[in-house]
């Protein structure tokens, strides 16, 4: 979104991107886990003052429909935390859906039913109200800096996609017992990056291909030497990110390649339209988006299939999280209307876990958000997802509709990266980790931000 400012703001924005940069490397580089409460605790002090002067700086400027609404989404959530956590009486919970085993554990210990929240669990649903502070903090930031900037954050999450891999490929050379691993990782034989999990590290990858593709917009009105250099760089960065896709030998990356590629060329191509008349032949930006997707596959079909073809040929019937699923979705009618508490699965599923259904695993999550988020949240959650996908999908087509050139871009961009996550989402939980919900908050900003004036006035 761009403001007129004077030149004081102008520059008072210019080195807040600073802080939107630092956040956004810190959220990356220490937030791959979902269960690490030393990093989550650093994002999070991090993020709170840039989410207070966000807040600050948007305040003072007017916001048009789009971004008020995306805002408007983000207090809803917050409030159904704290809705969750305020103290009810005796007569008022216990009467909620699958608190009799709370009872009648008071009454055999002799107690009178004390106030209560709806949460089960109060302190993982505090804990689950605060990880909200990170992605707030970065979508409030990048909401209020211009449209520039908002490319350099975009640019600077590719960046650092990169250099996970370039650390997943240490973390291989080192083996399973190598210190790169800092995340106490579940995939000791893959290449995992900043993450604890390789789908994880996966999903960034083919996210940060969208994101690539803007790369060719950053010639734009210059020479002809400068658009080919950028369009070369795009190819360049393109081509790492499939390669690095495939050592992480996750199927989830290698299933999403094929729409991660499908929005970088949505990108490209209208860059590709703007630059006819610069000196480079039409299409072409495309074409080399195009190009490098199929030489990282053809690398990766000549060097790596045997591992990624070992991975798609284990038996997916026998993944627990295809058992867990229809549980947790039994789970969420019995705790209906309201749900259990945010951040309380793991205790509900433990409870409910029938005896045999018991393994080694550590089943952490539900391996499926919004199974997770329908059990936690009940129908009130369900609403918040609900009216975020209208968001998405109206903030989207308000961007098209009005924009231009590289405001189309971005909003492509934005808004492939949020598919990519929310798909993934299905059959993990990479929300749950401050790295990818942060990203997935710049994502939005990207596409709220590239509505034009005219209609976020509206």
């Amino acid at each position: 979104m761009s403001f007129d400012a004077s030149p004081d703001e102008a520059a008072a924005r210019d080195h807040f991107q600073i802080a939107a940069i630092v956040l956004l490397a810190v959220a990356m580089i220490l937030g791959g886990s979902s269960t690490d409460p030393l990093s989550a605790g650093i994002v999070r002090f991090i993020a709170s003052p840039v989410l207070a002067f966000s807040l600050w700086r948007l305040s003072r400027r007017p916001l048009g429909a789009v971004p008020l609404s995306g805002l408007l989404l983000l207090a809803l959530g917050a409030g159904l935390t704290l809705l969750q956590l305020i103290p009810l009486p005796p007569e008022v919970w216990s009467a909620l859906p699958q608190r009799a085993i709370v009872v009648e554990g008071y009454r055999a210990a002799g107690m009178t039913l004390p106030w209560a929240p709806l949460s089960l669990t109060p302190d993982r649903t505090l804990n689950a109200g605060l990880a909200l502070l990170p992605p707030a903090a970065m979508f409030c930031a990048a909401l209020s800096l211009s449209a520039a900037a908002r490319r350099r954050l975009a640019i600077a999450a590719m960046i650092l996609a990169a250099a996970s891999i370039a650390l997943g490929m240490a973390q291989l050379a080192g083996g399973a017992t190598s210190p790169l691993r800092f995340q106490q990782p579940a995939n000791l034989d893959a290449a995992v990056g900043f993450f604890a999990n390789r789908n994880h590290q996966a999903v960034l990858l083919v996210a940060a291909i969208p994101l690539a593709a803007l790369l060719v917009s950053q010639g734009r009105g210059a020479a002809r030497g400068s658009n080919l250099f950028w369009m070369l760089a795009a190819v360049g960065v393109v081509l790492i990110l499939v390669v690095g896709l495939s050592v992480s030998k996750s199927r989830a990356g290698v299933i999403l390649l094929a729409p991660a590629a499908i929005g970088a060329l949505m990108v490209a191509w209208p860059r590709a339209r703007r630059m006819t008349q610069g000196g480079t032949p039409h299409g072409l930006p495309a074409l080399g988006m195009l190009a490098a997707i199929a030489g990282g596959v053809a690398l990766v079909v000549l060097f790596n299939l045997t591992p990624l073809a070992d991975r798609f040929n284990a038996r997916v019937d026998k993944d627990t999280r295809w058992e867990v699923a229809p549980i947790v979705a039994q789970l969420g009618a019995d705790y209906g209307p309201l749900g259990s508490g945010l951040g309380s699965f793991r205790a509900v599923y433990e409870v409910h876990e029938a005896p045999e259904r018991v393994t080694p695993t550590y089943i952490n999550h539900a391996h499926d958000d919004f199974l997770e988020i329908w059990l936690e949240a009940g129908w009130p959650g369900v609403a918040l997802i609900a009216a975020f996908l209208v968001w998405w999908i109206c903030a989207t087509l308000a961007a098209l509709r009005g924009g231009r050139g590289q405001g189309i871009s971005m909003a492509l961009a934005g808004s492939t990266v949020i598919g990519l996550l929310l798909a993934h989402s299905v059959a993990d939980y990479p929300l749950r980790t401050p790295a990818l919900a942060t990203l997935f908050a710049l994502a939005c900003a990207m596409v709220a931000g590239a509505v034009p004036p005219r209609l976020r006035e509206a």
